[in-house]
């Protein structure tokens, strides 16, 4: 649906755009600041994959691949309406392509959207200390803060029942058809 979708969205916003008010506003803006923006996005994008490839221990790809990966994933996720596709294309891409085992995969992306989570929680907290006008939204801040501190103290519970005896064996993950490394 966001494939077909999307290239109608686009022709509208071309069709109704002044160009010229844009090329004005183009020309009124600062180059040093689109590079700063490049190059904080670009810093931003290799500590994520940084990330990432710290949480994956014992594996062995490369940060250059781990940041296509993400990069393939964040693309995908621009064009479609649901959200998590993200996840599904870099599962695949990892298991099938980089053969990484599906457990480590599953966690990764897991713990990954957890520290977003938080990370996103202590942003909003932030901003409500130094922006004192947002006052009104502490309810849905602190709403947040809770359930980031829940998610936080998931990944330790899911790490002991997973060590469990008798659960570390049961196979969460249906068999992979390909020659996947379980």
């Amino acid at each position: 649906m966001g494939l077909g979708v999307t290239p109608l969205v686009g022709y509208l916003v071309v069709r109704d755009t002044d160009w010229g008010s844009l090329a004005g506003q183009l020309q009124d803006f600062p180059v040093r600041y689109a590079f700063a923006s490049l190059f904080l996005f670009s810093m931003a994008m290799a500590l994520r994959a940084y990330r990432w490839q710290v949480l994956q221990l014992g594996e062995n790809v490369p940060l250059h691949r781990l940041l296509l990966v993400q990069n393939a994933g964040i693309g995908l996720n621009s064009l479609s309406p649901i959200r998590v596709i993200s996840e599904a294309a870099q599962f695949i891409l990892l298991t099938i392509r980089y053969r990484v085992k599906r457990e480590m995969v599953a966690a990764t992306l897991g713990v990954q959207r957890v520290l977003d989570f938080v990370i996103g929680a202590l942003l909003l907290g932030f901003g409500l200390l130094f922006l004192p006008g947002l006052q009104v939204f502490a309810p849905y801040v602190l709403g947040a803060g809770v359930l980031a501190i829940i998610s936080l103290l998931a990944v330790p519970l899911f790490i002991w029942l997973g060590t469990r005896p008798g659960l570390a064996r049961v196979s969460f993950w249906p068999p992979c058809p390909y020659r996947c490394v379980s």
